[in-house]
């Protein structure tokens, strides 16, 4: 049975065969910059989350989500029909790594990929190729992001902490390089459980920024100026 998930502009269906909508999208989809970007791509969309947060963001971008599950291409298509950005929203079913995309590149690439590297496997087929590197792996997704993007383009990837090293170095085989770098922690004191990282062509010193998402009183403001563009109750 399909639950309805609540933004502040929009709202989209969520089914427990596609994975679930989770707070590294918000903080990714939030933490995302690019300048006056006409074409986007954000590689195993799911419900379309990070897709729509783009649209939303960048009002003359055309956005392209692709998954290679049948069930999340056909839902994050009706998400995208149904919101405000449908005219600019794209729903590609495929393999990323073979799609054929023609003659298009793209400004900005995100993704929130596969996140537990060599891992064991779980009895759900759907949510193994949602979580697990089977079909898509940090090198794969490094190779064809920088076969897609423009010059000036850049990438946007959340991963694990642990898996930093690991990202950063397949993306360096493919001369891009980290520009910035968010580390997610829960509170203050405790070791990054995510980062985001920004990659670009050009090599320069890479930025670094901590978040905190909670405080002693909650909800850190930090976070909620990140997200608030997104979250209702912020």
């Amino acid at each position: 049975m399909a639950e309805v998930f609540h933004l502040k502009q929009f709202q989209l269906k969520q089914l427990d065969v596609v994975f679930k909508i989770t707070t590294d999208s918000i903080l990714l989809g939030s933490w995302v910059s690019f300048k006056n970007p006409r074409m986007l791509l954000d590689v195993g969309t799911g419900t379309g989350i990070l897709a729509m947060m783009l649209a939303q963001k960048f009002s003359r971008a055309h956005v392209y989500g692709i998954d290679i599950n049948v069930a999340a291409v056909k839902l994050s298509r009706e998400n995208f029909e149904s919101s405000p950005w449908s005219g600019r929203l794209h729903s590609l079913a495929g393999d990323f790594v073979e799609y054929n995309f023609g003659d298009k590149v793209f400004d900005g690439i995100v993704s929130n990929p596969p996140f537990f590297v060599k891992s064991k496997n779980s009895a759900n087929e759907d949510q193994n190729m949602a979580r697990h590197d089977i079909l898509l792996t940090y090198r794969d997704l490094a190779v064809r992001s920088a076969q897609l993007l423009t010059e000036a383009g850049s990438v946007y990837i959340i991963v694990p902490y642990q898996n930093l090293r690991l990202l950063e170095r397949e993306f360096n085989f493919q001369y891009l390089f980290c520009q910035k770098r968010l580390y997610i922690c829960s509170k203050k004191g405790q070791q990054p459980k995510r980062v985001i990282v920004k990659f670009v062509r050009k090599i320069e010193e890479c930025e670094q920024h901590w978040l905190y998402i909670m405080d002693a009183h909650g909800y850190s403001e930090e976070y909620k100026a990140l997200t608030g563009e997104f979250y209702v109750n912020f």
